[in-house]
């Protein structure tokens, strides 16, 4: 499979990503320290009502004689990167502790959103809450916007046009006075689902590349209010030496059953099927990259999370 993105592409966004994280200039007098952490997008950023996440979940201890308790134990574990943000702070979230804590509502996210629905899940949250100055908010959005277009035929001015659409959500977030650490999106020609597409693949990594630098250009350029992560290169990263980052398997989805439906159990799990050295070994939610056709698993997440709580706690925010 060929993985191209185009020099102009990644002079733009090597540039734009440069500015954003210098911006915002002086010392930080005083850490910043969120007090909610609050979640929006699409479904790498879900947990959905079971406590259940869009990747490999951990399975709930059997011996425990309280479901409830056993499914919010197994939640805080095989984190999303969310999670790992906000237990970076000492912070969980609510939709997985359950009814231990007064319910607030902190993941808006929704499985299979598109940048339009940013809009929305924004709207609602003002009218039940509205941020304040001690929010911590991500925002992941895209991937599917990216799947459409290339699903029906658009173009590079539709992947544009959703990434400078995520953009203004994210600065209208930044307005009304929280912090927002925002992600692009890894190429989805390097996913499973892209691999699928063959020759493809190059046209869907370019889409994704043009949603990734509309959103960089159109963004507020203020560390003291956004922070950026690159999913994108953070991926590439892996690509260019799996085996040294731990993984064994890079093309592969590791579940064989819908997500969010997916556990570490072995009858919820491929095996592998590519490498000599691990042939007939099962998947795993640390060493496959990747946990469905588009969603990364748990060490994708781990990942991911890390570097937002680090470009969180070194932005001066």
């Amino acid at each position: 499979m060929k993985f191209t993105v185009t020099r102009a592409h990644t002079t733009c966004l090597a540039f734009l990503v440069l500015a954003l994280s210098a911006c915002g200039g002086g010392e930080q007098v005083d850490q910043f320290q969120p007090t909610r952490v609050l979640a929006f997008g699409d479904e790498a950023s879900v947990i959905d009502s079971s406590r259940r996440k869009y990747t490999v979940n951990a399975v709930p201890d059997p011996a425990n004689p309280d479901p409830a308790a056993a499914a919010a134990a197994a939640c805080k574990s095989n984190r999303i990167w969310a999670q790992v943000l906000a237990n970076g702070y000492g912070l969980l979230f609510q939709e997985c502790v359950g009814a231990v804590l007064p319910m607030e509502k902190r993941i808006w996210a929704e499985p299979e959103a598109k940048a339009a629905d940013l809009v929305t899940q924004i709207d609602n949250f003002i009218v039940a809450s509205g941020f304040s100055t001690k929010d911590l908010v991500t925002v992941l959005i895209g991937t599917h916007d990216i799947k459409e277009i290339y699903e029906t035929g658009g173009s590079d001015a539709d992947a544009k046009a959703a990434g400078a659409l995520v953009a203004r959500q994210v600065n209208r977030i930044a307005d009304a006075g929280a912090k927002v650490i925002v992600s692009t999106l890894p190429e989805l020609g390097v996913t499973p689902y892209g691999i699928g597409k063959g020759a493809d693949a190059d046209l869907l990594n370019n889409l994704t590349a043009s949603f990734n630098l509309e959103l960089l250009r159109n963004l507020t350029n203020d560390g003291r209010k956004i922070g950026l992560v690159e999913a994108d290169r953070m991926v590439r990263n892996i690509l260019n030496a799996p085996a040294s980052n731990g993984y064994v398997n890079w093309t592969q989805a590791a579940c064989v059953v819908p997500l969010p439906g997916c556990t570490d159990a072995a009858g919820d799990l491929d095996v592998d099927k590519t490498t000599t050295a691990n042939a007939g070994q099962p998947a795993s939610a640390t060493t496959w990259l990747w946990a469905s056709e588009l969603q990364l698993s748990v060490s994708g997440h781990a990942n991911l999370g890390n570097l937002a709580g680090t470009r969180a706690r070194n932005n001066p925010f």
